[in-house]
């Protein structure tokens, strides 16, 4: 029997996003607006470790200009490596439990 390939499939997350147009709103509601697109970010890389996917396509706009601030640059880099962690741990699990 062959093995299904898994995958999400994620567009234009704009990480960091400055949302000028959204500049007059309230303080508290626009700083949850400015963390939303790490918000989404996190429950990609949730929702791909719950599912057990075998690959993430994250493709258009990954940031929102050409200069990424260092805050989206980390925030990134940490999910990917929250991914990747916990795919090798549940590959490994996978492994011992098959043995």
């Amino acid at each position: 029997m062959s093995k299904q390939l898994s995958f999400i499939h994620a567009a234009d997350l704009h990480l960091d996003s400055p949302f000028k147009g959204l500049a007059n709103t309230p303080d508290p509601i626009f700083k949850e607006v400015r963390e939303s697109t790490f918000v989404a970010l996190d429950n990609l890389v949730q929702a791909a470790i719950n599912q057990r996917v075998d690959f993430v396509l994250i493709v258009g706009d990954l940031f929102d200009n050409e200069k990424q601030s260092l805050k989206a640059q980390i925030r990134l880099k940490k999910a990917f490596e929250n991914y990747r962690i916990m795919k090798f741990m549940f590959t490994c699990l996978m492994e011992i439990m098959i043995t």
